[in-house]
């Protein structure tokens, strides 16, 4: 396999080269060189690259514009640093000898999508290997975090995307469990067929055994054409059931014969139809309780043995940052607007307990991207909209208790913000609180809190 050659130019920044390097040898197997400078990089012409990667600020660039570009014929991406402090509105204009231009923060499909097109084709199998490596990470790429709990979900999507049989994915409302889905069925054999979602809650009982399974001419009085199914229009591919234990007991007995003898009747026929279709469910509910209470058949529930449990937010809170960044870079991405955070809006999430998961963190960055009065989201643009979560009533409470339910929520407030301040440095974050690192230390753990989650240096999971 010839591996193509890859310049990282200007590499000062260590962060943004170092995701650069792991991109392009993780995924497209690259012999990738750094160059601090430009006179580095013009001393080694003779490597002859394929690729050429700037990354630049808009100083560094206003003095590129005033000199011919050194070889225009190699393709060239640049990487325009935005940052923070940066009080200069004034439009900027780019060398028009670079095919791409790409934004910080990185956005790791958009890196993936652009090295695609430029980077020359260099025999068969190392181009499937590149299109196999690129399906897995654009298949995955909703799937971020690194918290040992969530790692533990990710590993496993691989392996139940190869086996082909019904599955359930369990956990609370909002933590992710058709991103799983999606990624299962996206990296399995059955990607380049449908992947169609289901809302079982959201179908009265009475019309869901016609939607899922169609209905002949005449089946009943309104029936004046045959209609086909969802069963029938995700053949060959995924149907994905949320909220299964909406299902009558009716309709979990027809499921079952689904899933048994991949069979179906529409309403109205006189025979069956076979359908290939692989069946992931979803729940949010306690089915072994359904099954008690008999709401739920039994042998259904024994037929969805294998399982996939996603824990809630609150269970892996070093994600958050990852998620918030995650989130903000699409929205940066999409209404070409550029705005982060500040380490007190950081902060100020890991401090909330998330009762609506990933999807009312998604929410709350997406509220606070449109409304933040400035490029720097501050904790005051942080607008928890969940209602239920109230400050705990005092008023029936002993004056030790309440003083202690205070202290607590003081400590780890204070704790998140130094650490936010230090980037996760303990030692750093001890000296800015006046106190002894291990008694610091002492209050981070007593709290749960994640340092590593202050790093900065994110990781999405593919």
């Amino acid at each position: 396999m010839i591996s193509r050659k890859v310049l990282i130019r200007n590499a000062c920044n260590c962060s943004i080269c170092e995701q650069l390097r792991a991109i392009l040898k993780g995924h497209f197997h690259c012999d990738v060189r750094a160059a601090q400078n430009n006179r580095t990089a013009l001393s080694m012409r003779d490597w002859r690259p394929d690729l050429i990667i700037s990354i630049e600020n808009e100083q560094s660039i206003e003095e590129m514009l005033g000199r011919e570009p050194d070889n225009p014929t190699l393709p060239r991406i640049l990487v325009y640093c935005v940052h923070s402090n940066s009080s200069n509105s004034k439009p900027v204009i780019f060398p028009d000898d670079y095919a791409e231009v790409i934004l910080t923060p990185l956005n790791e499909s958009e890196v993936l999508f652009r090295l695609r097109r430029l980077l020359p084709q260099k025999g068969s199998n190392d181009d499937k290997a590149v299109r196999d490596s690129l399906l897995k990470t654009l298949s995955m790429r909703g799937m971020v975090g690194r918290a040992p709990r969530f790692l533990d979900v990710v590993n496993r999507v691989p392996l139940l995307a190869n086996c082909d049989v019904p599955l359930l994915i369990t956990g609370e409302t909002g933590s992710g469990k058709e991103v799983c889905a999606r990624s299962i069925h996206y990296l399995s054999g059955r990607s380049d067929k449908p992947f169609i979602p289901v809302d079982c809650g959201a179908i009265p009982a009475n019309l869901l055994e016609n939607e899922l399974f169609g209905h002949q001419h005449g089946a009943y009085t309104d029936a004046r054409t045959k209609q086909r199914g969802i069963v029938a229009e995700a053949n060959g591919g995924t149907l994905f059931l949320d909220e299964i234990d909406m299902l009558s007991l009716q309709s979990q007995c027809k499921l079952l014969r689904l899933l048994e003898e991949n069979s179906y009747r529409p309403l109205g026929s006189p025979r069956y139809l076979k359908a290939n279709v692989r069946i992931i469910a979803a729940t949010n509910a306690d089915l072994p309780e359904r099954v008690e209470q008999k709401s739920f058949r039994k042998d259904l529930f024994y037929r969805l043995s294998f399982v996939l449990e996603v824990p809630p937010l609150r269970e892996r809170k070093s994600d958050v940052p990852l998620l918030a960044e995650y989130f903000l870079s699409k929205l940066v991405h999409q209404n070409s607007q550029v705005k982060i955070f500040s380490t007190g809006a950081i902060g100020k999430l890991l401090c909330y307990d998330w009762p609506g998961n990933v999807r009312e963190l998604h929410n709350v960055i997406q509220q606070a991207f449109f409304f933040a009065r400035s490029r720097c989201i501050k904790p005051i643009d942080i607008d928890f909209q969940d209602r239920s979560v109230e400050p705990a009533d005092v008023t029936n409470q002993s004056f030790s208790e309440s003083k202690r339910l205070a202290i607590e929520k003081f400590e780890k407030e204070y704790v998140t913000s130094l650490l936010s301040e230090a980037d996760g440095n303990i030692s750093k974050a001890s000296r800015m609180a006046r106190k002894d690192r291990r008694d610091f230390g002492r209050l981070v753990r007593k709290h749960n809190i994640d340092p590593q989650a202050f790093r900065g240096e994110y990781e999405y999971a593919s």
